[in-house]
């Protein structure tokens, strides 16, 4: 692998670097010409580094259309792959290698020197939804060996503290925490975050991204004519580059406050009620697990640790948006202070 990127970047006429601070980690991606640079940055954008240090963990990208350099033959037979895409008899504690089904993606991960490898045949075939989420995976298998964790959530807050959105599809979390871009509080994530148990429980900002289903855009006017794929809307939620558009609404790392588990009533008021460390697991695990790769024993340590030292509240959403965002701000800011409020009412 990485002698092919060493031909692609050849081929491209040199390389192009980009730095990130992605939860205290400096990582570096070295495109192989332009081609993926404007499918894979623009999530990152809110996390760029002007003057980066030596990076952390480096990631090298190419395509084969832009460079005619294809990636080496599979060192495995078909029958390896298993149905996440990881390579299982291939891989190792230092060495894995995922074959991402649907966004047809080759990912290679050195974790103990800190160099991955990302290949695709053409940008032109990266679904939006690896654009509105890139590299996670990779990101994912190299951050979690220093106690930092991908989770399917979304989380807003202040810098002071903030709170992890998690639930099923359908709970409400994206409509919550989108609705904070109108509101005094800051978006952190809507639907991946990074979150770590030690030495404090904090949750970090992944993408400055926000998706929301086409039929929900109403109660989101601030969002109008904002989303990045207009013309897929009939099939595909809207989805927005957040830094683009409220750069000054984003907030890239907070202390956890709580975790919040976002519920439709169908009632008109909102409020806020104190749960269990158990509920709020079984409503943050079950989608985390079935969306990442080589999810271990460690893994659930970190949940388990960061789960029993912040309080887990129910959020249950009423009518009134304006409501929500209230109670939502009073809840936190409370937290904040240091209380830890039975409930919250609108």
């Amino acid at each position: 692998m990485a002698a092919a990127f060493e031909r692609a970047a050849a081929a491209a006429g040199g390389v192009n670097d980009r730095c990130y601070q992605i939860a205290g980690q400096t990582v570096r991606l070295r495109f192989a010409g332009d081609g993926l640079i404007p499918c894979l940055t623009p999530a990152f954008a809110h996390l760029a580094l002007a003057n980066p240090a030596e990076p952390d963990c480096t990631i090298h990208l190419w395509e084969t259309t832009g460079t005619g350099v294809e990636p080496p033959p599979p060192a495995w037979p078909y029958e390896d792959f298993q149905a996440n895409g990881v390579v299982q008899p291939f891989g190792s504690e230092d060495m894995q290698a995922i074959f991402q089904l649907g966004t047809n993606t080759l990912n290679v991960l050195d974790a103990r020197r800190g160099q991955g490898y990302y290949w695709v045949r053409s940008a032109h075939l990266l679904p939006m939804y690896e654009q509105g989420a890139p590299l996670r995976w990779l990101l994912h298998l190299w951050l979690r060996r220093r106690g930092i964790l991908s989770v399917h959530a979304g989380a807003v807050g202040t810098p002071a503290g903030g709170v992890l959105l998690v639930g099923r599809g359908g709970s409400g979390k994206s409509n919550t925490a989108l609705s904070t871009l109108s509101s005094d509080l800051l978006f952190a994530a809507d639907d991946y975050c990074l979150i770590q148990s030690e030495p404090h429980p904090t949750i970090h900002s992944f993408y400055s991204t926000g998706k929301a289903h086409p039929a929900d855009l109403a109660h989101l006017p601030f969002l109008a004519g904002r989303a990045s794929n207009p013309q897929h809307l009939d099939h595909d939620k809207a989805l927005f580059f957040l830094h683009q558009h409220f750069p000054h609404k984003l907030v890239t790392s907070t202390p956890a406050s709580a975790v919040l588990m976002p519920r439709v009533t169908g009632r008109r008021r909102t409020q806020a009620h104190l749960s269990t460390a158990a509920a709020g697991m079984a409503a943050l695990a079950p989608s985390t697990i079935a969306q990442l790769p080589g999810v271990q024993a460690e893994d659930f340590r970190v949940l388990v640790k960061f789960f029993r030292q912040v309080p887990s509240y129910v959020l249950e959403l009423g009518a009134d948006r304006d409501e929500v965002m209230s109670v939502l701000t009073r809840l936190i800011t409370a937290l904040n202070q240091g209380q830890r409020p039975a409930r919250v009412r609108g």
